[in-house]
């Protein structure tokens, strides 16, 4: 997907690559998903797992995001999670 966005020419282009997401889902009315909350306890151990690997609050991402679109320069700029986390 990436690749197909960048051939359309834009002069600057930010692609979010975030980890696994957590917020409140009950508020966009999804469902709780079993598999999330067991990956969520095991991302508690955040010294083991790199930061491009544990989750992130939706959040963070929508700050990261706004804040490389803010400040754009012509290019393409990828957020990786790891770099998200202190947005």
């Amino acid at each position: 997907m990436e690749r197909a966005v960048s051939r359309l020419g834009f002069d600057s282009l930010v692609f979010a690559r975030p980890s696994m997401l957590v917020g409140n889902r009950d508020s966009l009315g999804q469902p709780e998903r079993s598999g999330e909350r067991l990956a969520l306890i095991f991302m508690q151990f955040g010294a083991l797992i790199p930061a491009n690997y544990g989750a992130i609050e939706a959040v963070r991402v929508a700050r990261a995001l706004v804040h490389t679109v803010k400040t754009a320069e012509k290019g393409t700029r990828v957020l990786l999670s790891g770099g998200m986390q202190a947005s």
